[in-house]
């Protein structure tokens, strides 16, 4: 058994569109500590860090709140919507600003189950993450390409690369039109997005687990993705 670290390792200066939408409400992600040296005990150390971040940095995921009001919160959503086999479709030779379509997908239909997670990969995040190349230029899912894991019957939908193209007109973009999150999670369908090293997952079918905080009555959170392989 292998387990495969899916996450990017969380650092604000590197999520630029973190740094984007916090800077834009006039709040700062940030990670502070306060080191506690015992008199007595010099080779003792008592840290205690304070967090304070966007629900939606680095890897993380989205629930239905996210973008409907009665849509279930990261407490509300079943737990195995975040745990269970998933499949990895390559789509590595996808370049800069290129569409993930329906009719791309509809290629990996016998490899996709219903229940699964699908992970979609194309390295994005591996070679751009931290640059304007991943906010501005990255892949994207077409709005029939989200319709297609919808009709599927997949429970969850991993991405490492931004997935949603109106996203990369931050700052003018329009919620409205996020034709991508509002067609998944409409339809309860968890997104996991900002994931990292799906390349490293050596077989085509796997284990996936990606759970939230559990925080009271909020839309996403960060998680820990990974991948399970026998």
């Amino acid at each position: 058994m292998t387990i495969v670290d899916l996450t990017l390792a969380h650092a604000d200066e590197t999520d630029i569109l973190a740094i984007n939408v916090m800077e834009k409400r006039g709040f700062k992600t940030g990670v502070t500590r306060h080191y506690w040296a015992p008199m007595k005990e010099p080779d003792v150390l008592f840290v205690d860090s304070w967090l304070s971040m966007f629900a939606h940095c680095g890897t993380h995921l989205d629930c239905p709140r996210h973008i409907f009001r009665w849509g279930k919160t990261v407490d509300q959503v079943e737990l195995d919507c975040f745990m269970g086999p998933g499949c990895v479709l390559d789509f590595s030779k996808k370049k800069a600003n290129e569409p993930i379509t329906g009719k791309d997908l509809e290629k990996h239909r016998k490899a996709v189950k219903k229940g699964d997670i699908v992970l979609i990969r194309t390295d994005w995040s591996d070679k751009t993450w931290g640059s304007a190349a991943y906010m501005f230029q990255s892949p994207f899912l077409t709005g029939d390409g989200a319709r297609w894991c919808v009709d599927k019957g997949v429970k969850a939908v991993g991405f490492d690369f931004l997935q949603e193209e109106e996203v990369k007109k931050s700052p003018n973009n329009v919620p409205e039109k996020y034709v991508v999150h509002r067609t998944l999670l409409e339809n309860g369908v968890v997104q996991i997005e900002h994931m990292a090293n799906l390349k490293s997952i050596s077989k085509p079918r796997c284990q996936v687990i990606a759970l939230p905080l559990k925080l009271i009555g909020v839309e996403g959170s960060p998680c820990r993705a990974v991948a399970i392989v026998d």
